[in-house]
This record gives structure tokens, C-alpha cells and sequence, in this order.
């Protein structure tokens, strides 16, 4: 049985030899689908089946955009012409993601501009990243809530709208706001947990990336990279108020790879730890430890493929020269 992406790319040879009959009988195979019923549509108004077309037209309309993404240039014809028939702002936001895949962004946004009766949430968040005005943006946000009010997309939406202007409190905000809606998502959660630590909120931070259960994927560090460095700053918290136990502790946890944050612990030759040895090297000098912070600075000296400047390893050079 045909998928639609299928169906439509199926006809694509025997629209290009004008053989539209055979084209409008292999897309009759393929499943409901907005796209199949406009090159439908179009096929049999080039047939001469006004009836049949109309017909189609009607159910190309009639059906949810959700999870529609045009991609292939032949399917622009049949949305030009089902446009000049009947204008909808579904064909034009159609036809919108089409020219953005074609690298055409100002056709694409003058288009998206003609959606304003659009009660299609996702639409106001694809025409928000095409805005060139903050304010405008913005507006696009707040039409995408309004309309879809739990979709976690657009939480990510308003959280990156924050972040991207460094308005940290706000960002942090929209993040509680989601993650309370749907504490499993670990997409939000993450943020959430990145987001508490940029604000100094370390403890909770931590609270959150060891409730998340992130799903392993390629690429997947930034649930590891959260947490090192909430333990990391936290760490140095602790050091700047003296309270040096709890800061070894932080640098200790940091080290570690947690198995629920999706990324797998590497070899141990591939692991570069010498900013956590380093750090740990200046809190056990302020203990009066001078063995194990020797100990430390040596750790740092001898990881010297992984240090892209020299200042730590100088540093911990003459650190280790003085204890």
C-alpha cells in the first residue's frame, strides 16, 4: 500500500510525460492525504472532470495540516493552481514551506503573512522563527500558545525566544511553566535543568536531571554537559564560601556519568578532567592538603592533549612548584 510521499512521488513520471489518467489511478491507492488530493485535484481538472476535481479540492481543504511537510518542487504547480480555484491560508502555508525548503525565505514569509486566519498553532510557530522584528515574534508565540496552550514545541519555542536575548528570568519561567505540564519530557527538562543553573539554582537543578530519563542518542552530551557543570559551579560556590568538604564533594560527582542522561561514559584516556583536577588542586590548597593537591596539579601536567590554552597548565605548573 502507497504512503502518501510515495504516492505523489510515484506520479511525479507520468505527469512529466502528460500521461495524467495513469497518474490520477496510482494516486487513488495512496492513503488520506491533503497533498495526494491536490495533485488529484489538478489532474483531473486538466482531464476535464470539473466535478471531480472540485470534489477533491473540497477534501484537500477539509483536512488537518498536522504533520504536512511538502518538500518536492513538482507539488508547487498544483497548490498554484488549487490557489488561483480557491484561496485558503493552508495552501499558502503549503506553498510557504516549499519556498523555505527551496532556500526562497522572502516568498515563504509573504506568504505566512496571509495566514492570519489561520487557527493552526504550528503555523504561527514556523512564521515566528520567519520574523524579522522581535515584537513580531513575539506575537507569533503568543498566537501559537493561545491556540495549542500544552505543546511542549512551544515552550521550546519561548524558552529559545528568551535565551537567544539573554533574558535569563523569563526563559527560566516558560521552562517551569512546561516542564510542570509535563515533567517526562526530557527535552523541557533539560532546558529547565540548564536554565536553574545559569540562575544559581544549583540544588534544583541537579533534583531535576536525576528524576529525567533522556533518551539515548547520537549526540546526546547535552544532558551530561547540564550536569558537570551544575556540579562545577556549584562547586565553586561552595570554595568561595569556605566550604570546602561540600565543594570536593561537587567536583567528585561531576566526574561521574549518570546512565539516565544519555550519553555513555567513554574510556578513561578519552575523558578530559583536568579542569576537575585543577579545581581540585585549589580547594584541597585551601584545606591545608598539600600532598593530594600535588597529587591534582600533577593530574592536570599530564593531560596535556586535551588543553586547548596553556593558562591552566601553567598554572597548575607553578601551583604545583610552590606546595
Amino acid at each position: 500500500r502507497f504512503c502518501q510521499v510515495t504516492g505523489v512521488q510515484t506520479c511525479a513520471l507520468p505527469i512529466s510525460l502528460s500521461r495524467h489518467s495513469e497518474a490520477i489511478r496510482l494516486l487513488k491507492y495512496a492513503p488520506e492525504n491533503p497533498l495526494v488530493y491536490y495533485h488529484l485535484s489538478w489532474l483531473l481538472h486538466k482531464e476535464g472532470d470539473r466535478n471531480g476535481a472540485e470534489a477533491f479540492l473540497d477534501k484537500a481543504e477539509s483536512l488537518s495540516p498536522e504533520l504536512i511537510f511538502p518538500h518536492r518542487v513538482g507539488t508547487l504547480a498544483c497548490l498554484e493552481w488549487a490557489q488561483m480555484v480557491r484561496s485558503s491560508w493552508k495552501n499558502n502555508y503549503y506553498r510557504s514551506l516549499l519556498y523555505a525548503t527551496m532556500g526562497n525565505r522572502a516568498k515563504a514569509t509573504a506568504l505566512l503573512k496571509q495566514c492570519d486566519n489561520s487557527d493552526f498553532a504550528p503555523l504561527y510557530l514556523f512564521r515566528s522563527q520567519m520574523q524579522e522584528k522581535e515584537k513580531d515574534k513575539l506575537a507569533d508565540l503568543l498566537k501559537a500558545e493561545e491556540l495549542n496552550p500544552n505543546d511542549w514545541r512551544t515552550g521550546m519555542a519561548f524558552i529559545s525566544f528568551y535565551q537567544n536575548r539573554n533574558r535569563k528570568k523569563e526563559a527560566l519561567a516558560y521552562a517551569e511553566k512546561y516542564f510542570a505540564q509535563d515533567p517526562e519530557n526530557y527535552r523541557i527538562g533539560l532546558r529547565y535543568a540548564k536554565l536553574l543553573s545559569d540562575n544559581e539554582r544549583y540544588d534544583k537543578s541537579l533534583s531535576i536531571l536525576s528524576a529525567l530519563e533522556v533518551l539515548p542518542n547520537e549526540g546526546a552530551y547535552e544532558g551530561r554537559v547540564v550536569y558537570r557543570n551544575a556540579h562545577l559551579k556549584k562547586s565553586i560556590d561552595c570554595l568561595k564560601k569556605r566550604q570546602y568538604a561540600r565543594a570536593l564533594k561537587h567536583v567528585e560527582a561531576s566526574m561521574i556519568w549518570p546512565e539516565n542522561l544519555g550519553v555513555g561514559k567513554p574510556y578513561e584516556e578519552n575523558i578530559d578532567n583536568h579542569f576537575e583536577h585543577f579545581l581540585q588542586g585549589v580547594i584541597h590548597e585551601k584545606m591545608h592538603n598539600r600532598k593530594q593537591a600535588e597529587r591534582c596539579f600533577d593530574r592536570v601536567v599530564g593531560q596535556t592533549s586535551f588543553l586547548s590554552q596553556s593558562n591552566i597548565l601553567l598554572t597548575a605548573k607553578d601551583r604545583k612548584s610552590v606546595v
